[in-house]
């Protein structure tokens, strides 16, 4: 996990997160989400984007495993290519 925050992220959810950024334009936390997962609070997108530190926080509770098509077909290809 690549972390460009000040943002102390609890061990437990590392896993499910590539990396996060925060944005000056529009003050945003970012967050892109591994393959596999889904913000299932932000509609079931592979990533997160949060005005605070604590929000952001709160959100990583919604984090749920994905099964939509594009992460179904990726899991294939890691699959076969192991």
């Amino acid at each position: 996990m690549l972390n460009k925050t000040k943002i102390k992220i609890p061990k437990k959810y590392e896993k499910y997160i590539d990396e996060i950024y925060f944005y000056t334009e529009p003050n945003t936390y970012a967050a892109k989400l591994k393959n596999g997962y889904c913000n299932l609070n932000g509609g079931g997108l592979h990533y997160m984007g949060i005005d605070t530190q604590k929000q952001f926080l709160e959100e990583l509770k919604n984090i749920k495993p994905c099964t939509c098509n594009e992460c179904t077909e990726r899991s294939r290809e890691d699959e076969t290519n192991i």
